[in-house]
C-alpha cells in the first residue's frame, strides 16, 4: 500500500532546505570481535577487515550508515547503497543487504544476500538509506531506503515526488533480487511532484519515550512553506506497522 507522506505522521517543517542529518560511522567488521587496528595519522584502506565491492556503474558506497541486526541473530548487518545502479532501469538505483557475520577479505556485492532495485528510471534508490532501530518493538531492527526520484538524465520535467521504503526486520532473511515496490512493507510518497522525498532518512530514536523507535524522512523541495522551502516528516513508531 502506498501512503502519502502527509498521512499518519506528525511533521516538523522548517524553512530553507530542511535536512535530517545522520552521521553514522559504519565500520565494515560486522559480527567480528576483533578487527584491524586503526592507527593515528594517515593510513591506507588496504588494511580494512572487509572490502565490499560493487557492480559496474552502480557507485556502491555513495552512502553508508549502521544497519542494525535485521534478523535478530546477534550479528550486525550491512546495507550498501548503489544509487545509480541500472539493473532495473537507468539510474533506478539499488541497495544490497549483507547479513553478518562477515568473514575477512573481499565480498562481491553481486553475491549479496539480497539486492533491492529501484522502481523507475532516475529513482536514485538508496542515495539515502538508514537503519532506523526497532520501529515496532518486535526485537528486530528495521531499515528504510530513500528514493528521491530526482529528474532523470535527459528527461527534465518528469514528476519527482520521491519515496521512502520501509522494511521491518524479521527472522526470515531477505534473499535474491527484488523490486523495492514489491518487497517493502510500506512506501511513503512525497506530497507534490518535485519534493525529492527520501533524499535523507534517519532514525529519530524514541522521541516520545513509548518504547518504539521513530523515523525521520526529508523532502527538501517541498513547497508547503513557500517555493522549495523544504520539509522534514516525523513518523512515530508503534505496534501498528506502517503498511
Amino acid at each position: 500500500m502506498t501512503i502519502s507522506a502527509s498521512r499518519g505522521s506528525r511533521r516538523l517543517r522548517a524553512l530553507g532546505w530542511a535536512t535530517a542529518v545522520l552521521l553514522s560511522a559504519a565500520l565494515l567488521v560486522a559480527g567480528s570481535s576483533a578487527g584491524a587496528e586503526i592507527p593515528f595519522g594517515v593510513s591506507s584502506l588496504v588494511g580494512a577487515d572487509v572490502k565490499l565491492v560493487g557492480e559496474p556503474g552502480g557507485q556502491a558506497g555513495f552512502h553508508v550508515a549502521a544497519a542494525g541486526d535485521l534478523d535478530g541473530d546477534g550479528f550486525q548487518d550491512v546495507i550498501v547503497g548503489a544509487w545509480v545502479d541500472s539493473a532495473a532501469a537507468p539510474s533506478a538505483g539499488a541497495a544490497y543487504v549483507v547479513y553478518g557475520p562477515l568473514s575477512g577479505g573481499q565480498v562481491n556485492l553481486g553475491d549479496a544476500d539480497a539486492k533491492l532495485l529501484g522502481e523507475l528510471t532516475g529513482d536514485f534508490a538508496a542515495e539515502g538509506w538508514a537503519g532506523v532501530g526497532d520501529l515496532d518493538a518486535d526485537g528486530y531492527d528495521d531499515f528504510v531506503i530513500g528514493a528521491p526520484g530526482r529528474f532523470p538524465p535527459n528527461q527534465p520535467g518528469l514528476p519527482a515526488p520521491g519515496a521512502a521504503y520501509v522494511f521491518y526486520g524479521r527472522e526470515q532473511r531477505l534473499s535474491g533480487t527484488m523490486n523495492l515496490g514489491e518487497a517493502a512493507d510500506a512506501k511513503l510518497v512525497g506530497e507534490s511532484a518535485v519534493d525529492f522525498a527520501g533524499l535523507a532518512v534517519a532514525s529519530a530514536t524514541d522521541l516520545d519515550h513509548d518504547g518504539f523507535a521513530d523515523l525521520v524522512v526529508s523532502a527538501p523541495r517541498d513547497s508547503g512553506g513557500g517555493s522549495v522551502a523544504g520539509a522534514v516528516y516525523l513518523l512515530y513508531g508503534g505496534a501498528d506497522r506502517l503498511s
